[in-house]
């Protein structure tokens, strides 16, 4: 799916910015790393919303009855997934990680 790779490669321009960072920290939002990403930098998405804090990547799909946001440890790379059938749409597991 489209947030799933998205995810990963969110994940691995962070690690790249973290690498990089004096203060070996994640980078605060999509807009300073090193890709272009839906919605930043490139034409936002029509299913999928992107986004970054201290520790995770999201991805929230939009206007769907099906829920919802997809999440990836920046620091371990575990995915997890919030909202009724995500697990079983998406195939990740039904919790955050």
């Amino acid at each position: 799916s489209e947030a799933l790779n998205m995810l990963g490669a969110i994940r691995g321009a962070e690690l790249r910015y973290k690498a990089a960072d004096v203060n070996g920290v994640f980078a605060p939002n999509l807009n300073v790393l090193d890709s272009e990403f839906p919605g930043f930098g490139l034409p936002p998405s029509v299913v999928w919303t992107y986004g970054v804090n201290a520790t995770h990547g999201t991805a929230n799909r939009i206007g769907s009855a099906i829920a919802k946001t997809l999440t990836i440890n920046l620091g371990t790379g575990c995915l997890g997934s919030t909202g009724a059938n995500v697990g079983n749409t998406y195939g990740v597991a039904g919790n955050a990680c």
